[in-house]
């Protein structure tokens, strides 16, 4: 998150809410649709399922995410107490954490993000028996599951304005259903995928560091638009 507080404005103009200009009384909005999602902690054993490995994966998975579309969301619940003539007030009572993230990817010749996903869910559950291809003692949430780092930024593509750590992510569906076709209808496929998510760690100061560290190795793909010279 920016140290510096680009809002501070808004205790200046709280009458017209016009944080335009140059110097005096400017706020900048927060700008959408600059974000970044990265697969992490993959379970080795995809690589007897899917014909990619780790490496591969990830990027695959990281490159083609075009959209994150929901995030596990805190609710706070509240109980009901009813007072002398029906006069009621609320407390505090538990809460409720969302349990799954969506992200929307864009699906190349080949098929890779099918593939991925498809392979993932039959390693978890075989379609053909509905028992899981892990064995034993490896059939662990750590053989099955992985780690999704979230974060979004500035317009500068650097500076973190928001981020989340997804713990125990698997795909739930491949989206066979993409592959349904219309004769008059030529389009690419961009496939919804369902992650289930255990724990979402949201703006700690670890992921911070952790989503920083990545966003600095992301950055570094700029140099090669920088380099491109496309006909010489």
């Amino acid at each position: 998150m920016s140290a510096n507080n680009s809002w501070q404005a808004l205790l200046e103009n709280r009458f017209s809410r016009n944080f335009g200009g140059t110097k005096q009384g400017v706020a900048d909005p927060y700008i959408s649709g600059y974000f970044w999602a990265y697969w992490t902690d993959l379970p080795p054993a995809l690589t007897k399922y899917i014909p990619y490995n780790l490496q591969t994966i990830a990027t695959v998975l990281t490159a083609s995410c075009e959209a994150v579309t929901t995030l596990p969301e805190y609710t706070l619940n509240k109980a009901s107490i009813t007072a002398l003539a029906g006069l009621k007030y609320n407390v505090p009572s538990n809460v409720d954490i969302g349990d799954s993230i969506t992200t929307r990817h864009r699906e190349f010749s080949g098929t890779p993000i099918f593939h991925i996903i498809r392979g993932w869910c039959t390693m978890i559950r075989d379609y053909r028996t509905g028992v899981a291809k892990i064995e034993g003692d490896e059939y662990t949430k750590s053989n099955y599951a992985c780690t999704i780092f979230y974060w979004t930024t500035k317009p500068d593509g650097k500076t973190i304005e928001f981020c989340m750590c997804c713990t125990g992510c698997f795909p739930t569906r491949p989206n066979e259903g993409n592959f349904a076709h219309d004769v008059g209808t030529n389009d690419t496929i961009a496939p919804e995928i369902e992650w289930n998510c255990d724990i979402a760690y949201c703006n700690e100061d670890w992921v911070l560091n952790k989503c920083n560290t990545l966003s600095q190795i992301i950055f570094k793909d700029t140099s090669i638009l920088y380099s491109r010279r496309e006909g010489v």
